[in-house]
């Protein structure tokens, strides 16, 4: 198979498939999706470059992050404490290798079809997938043919469809669970009985897994949990803040609230301000991940560290390592966190 079937296949000229391969702009939207079709079903995979004519490395790496069901929130990648300094991290540690990162975000479901695109085109050697929401059939489908997959936050049980028999797949997570545990369990010992929670994006591993051990910390000390005090926001700092003050005006505010991020965490601080609640005094915040801008908001945000630096440089030596060993093994990382105690949180006094 070459372009100029796939051009026959598709009823469009050789230079249109050209086109449609380097996402050139010219080309109309259908014309574009029906030629991408044809590549699909055919399996085609365009040499882009010399060096893939003669099965060489292209030397880079695809970094993925994905964004999906986050379209509503302008600039969320780049402004996101948590995804940049993953990015940053990553994309240090490829380059000290000698290789280049190319990154694209996952806007949509249909997105998921780049990282097949990227492989078959000859693009990448290895790809890095962050922020995993889910396992798309892209994922068994690249690594059924050979090609490795370094996934961040995925739960291992939601590999278990594609990963038997995989020797070219590298799962890594944080103890998510148990970080939030642990927040749990300091609030309460703190004397709070009333504990809210900010959730997550429910349909990623690490919002799941902490959303998990609320629950599970409130039934093991017997205390209630009020569905009007958790408060879905999807990390999400502006819905957060939204929720936040939808609460103080019901007056329905617990005595403390767990975040499952601190950028979340942060935004109710800022709101609770502009609606004359005081952090920690009238009510306690802690956040989760640890990112840099925990440490300067006022109070200083008590969170749980993730190991991101870690996480980030395993993540790219297990990259470089599967494009340079042919002896591939499969590995699943679950590393440890800590809660880091600053200011944000107090003692509720029983009245």
């Amino acid at each position: 198979m070459n372009s100029a079937e796939i051009a026959r296949l598709a009823g469009v000229s050789r230079s249109t498939v050209s086109r449609v391969i380097n996402n050139h702009p010219s080309v109309q939207e259908d014309t574009r999706r029906h030629v991408l079709d044809i590549i699909s079903r055919y399996e085609y995979e365009p040499n882009t470059s010399a060096r893939a004519l003669v099965g060489k490395p292209t030397r880079t790496v695809g970094l993925f992050i994905v964004g999906v069901n986050n379209t509503d929130t302008p600039n969320r990648i780049r402004n996101s404490g948590y995804f940049a300094a993953f990015m940053e991290i990553i994309v240090d540690a490829i380059s000290a290798y000698g290789y280049y990162t190319m990154t694209i975000v996952l806007n949509t479901q249909d997105d998921y079809d780049k990282i097949r695109q990227a492989f078959m085109q000859r693009r990448i050697d290895c790809g890095i997938i962050l922020g995993t929401q889910s396992t798309p059939d892209v994922f068994g489908q690249v690594l059924n043919k050979g090609y490795p997959l370094v996934i961040i936050d995925i739960e291992p049980e939601e590999c278990r469809r594609f990963r038997e028999g995989q020797k070219n797949l590298t799962v890594i997570n944080a103890m998510d669970y148990e970080g939030a545990y642990s927040v749990m369990e300091y609030l309460i010992g703190l004397g709070h009985t009333d504990i809210g929670l900010l959730n997550g994006l429910m349909t990623t591993n690490s919002a799941r897994e902490r959303h998990h051990a609320y629950l599970d910390a409130m039934k093991s000390h017997n205390l209630p949990v009020r569905e009007d005090f958790i408060l879905n926001c999807g990390f999400n700092p502006a819905k957060a803040a939204q929720e936040i003050r939808q609460a103080v005006e019901r007056r329905k505010l617990p005595t403390a609230y767990f975040s499952s991020n601190d950028e979340m965490a942060v935004a109710a601080i800022e709101t609770l301000k502009t609606c004359g609640v005081h952090v920690p005094r009238d009510i306690s915040i802690v956040g989760f991940d640890d990112v840099l801008l925990s440490q300067y908001t006022s109070p200083a945000l008590t969170t749980v560290h993730v190991p991101m630096a870690e996480m980030a440089r395993k993540a790219a030596e297990a990259t470089i390592y599967a494009i340079e060993h042919k002896e591939r093994a499969q590995a699943f990382y679950n590393l440890p966190i800590k809660l880091v105690l600053r200011e944000s949180c107090a003692a509720r006094i029983a009245k």
